[in-house]
């Protein structure tokens, strides 16, 4: 597959997820927002609120992560390059680690998976409005395929630029 379309789907991806952040966001704030006027200035109760709120929340959490993994800025730990000094030694470990990184998510990936057939295979529904809980539970099998595409992304560009920087050396 040719390396620029890649880029284009992760760039059009990329506005998907910008979407679904800004939607759930704005979803879960006005909820709770409501929820606490309509509890404390008219002792109303909107009842049922969280089983949506939890779907957004679902949604929220998991293509935030997903956003953080395309922008490069999910949890890592990069102690390594601040210890060794060698150049090619600190790409090699970077590259062994975004391979590990890579075969951890397959793995989550699989079991994302497992998790949303199980969920949607079962038929769960939450008590008060019947929503089915595969909604929430597909965040997280796409996030996870999602995170191993944009990790297997940076693996390809990190082999592709191993290397720019050695000559310097």
């Amino acid at each position: 597959m040719n390396y620029s379309i890649i880029k284009k789907l992760s760039n059009s991806l990329k506005t998907f997820q910008e979407i679904i952040l800004i939607l759930t966001g704005s979803f879960i704030t006005i909820i709770i927002s409501g929820g606490a006027v309509l509890r404390y200035f008219f002792n109303k109760d909107l009842y049922g609120a969280e089983e949506f709120t939890s779907i957004a929340a679902f949604w929220l959490y998991f293509i935030g992560a997903v956003y953080a993994t395309h922008k490069k800025k999910h949890i890592t730990v990069e102690m390594f390059g601040s210890i060794c000094k060698n150049i090619v030694t600190v790409r090699i470990v970077k590259l062994i680690s975004l391979a590990a990184t890579i075969l951890v998510s397959l793995l989550y990936s699989w079991w994302g998976f497992e998790f949303f057939y199980w969920s949607f295979t079962e038929g769960g529904k939450s008590v008060v409005w019947r929503i089915p809980l595969v909604y929430g539970h597909s965040a997280v099998s796409l996030a996870f395929i999602l995170m191993t595409f944009y990790f297997t992304i940076n693996f390809k560009d990190e082999i592709k630029n191993f290397n720019k920087g050695l000559e310097k050396c």
